[in-house]
């Protein structure tokens, strides 16, 4: 991995989703916002192989989600673009539709199992009631309020596991782990609660386990190929929170897809389908 490669990392969350020129060539020109930490440079540099050639390929897909969050269930479709950078680098950018509205998320993945920078943004449309006072009553009355949520997110601490080299080109009956920390920027504005933005860490460490070759078209019937069924789980440092996922590492264009995830109260399931 070369520095002008490290250069188009800091550049790739500038991106624009609706061009339809390379990923790689929009990289180029980008105005940077987010920036990859040094040390975490020189992971990558020590520590990655090459990927198969095959993950240079531009890929696009279109998904279909179910989540269940606090009692409540939401469904919705995703549109998805995915480039491969050098080596082992994705450039990822994806659409979600929303019933309320979008949410453009563009990520720089470690061949789709951990996000090195990220950044999202959607505009929510939200009608609800509210209690409007009038003399010392107070009534309801409907609003339509719109809400525009935005989010960045950078790697800023990986530690290397057992089989961690091998974490983009994995083998049958193998396993890889890691220690990872993320700052998070999170900010909200419009509606009646006015401007907010929170920032914080999150620490984790994950293990994987991988499984035996199946046929991609298992699980994309447009895919080439086989792909391995990859388990994992991780727990949240501090807060102890366990999770766990359930991925799919295609072979032929070396990238990762989750297809199910769970945390205490929290779940996803992601099916793609056929365009």
């Amino acid at each position: 991995m070369n520095s002008s490669s490290l250069q188009t990392l800091t550049l790739f969350c500038g991106l624009s989703l609706v061009s339809a020129t390379s990923l790689a060539e929009q990289a180029a020109s980008a105005e940077t916002l987010i920036s990859l930490e040094p040390a975490i440079q020189e992971v990558l540099k020590q520590v990655l192989p090459p990927a198969p050639e095959a993950s240079r390929r531009s890929l696009h897909y279109k998904t279909q989600h179910h989540t269940h969050s606090a009692g409540l269930d939401n469904d919705y479709t995703a549109d998805t673009r995915q480039e491969g950078l050098e080596g082992a680098l994705l450039a990822i950018l994806s659409v979600a539709h929303l019933k309320t509205g979008g949410v453009e998320t563009r990520a720089l993945s470690l061949c789709g199992m951990l996000d090195l920078l990220s950044s999202s943004a959607s505009q929510l449309e939200l009608d609800s009631t509210v209690a409007v006072p009038i003399g010392h009553i107070f009534l309801p009355m409907a609003m339509h309020v719109q809400k525009t949520f935005s989010g960045q997110s950078k790697l800023i601490r990986l530690v290397p596991g057992e089989g961690f080299a091998n974490i983009c080109r994995p083998q049958a009956g193998s396993s890889f782990a890691f220690e990872a920390e993320t700052q998070n920027l999170f900010s909200v504005k419009g509606g009646w609660g006015g401007s907010t933005k929170r920032q914080g860490n999150t620490s984790f460490v994950r293990h994987c386990i991988v499984g035996n070759e199946l046929p991609a078209q298992d699980i994309d019937s447009r895919a080439q190929g086989s792909y391995l069924p990859v388990s994992c789980t991780a727990t949240m440092l501090g807060s102890q929170v366990k999770s766990e996922a359930r991925l799919a590492y295609f072979v032929q264009s070396g990238s990762y897809l989750s297809l199910e995830a769970k945390s205490n109260n929290f779940s996803s399931i992601t099916k793609v389908l056929a365009e």
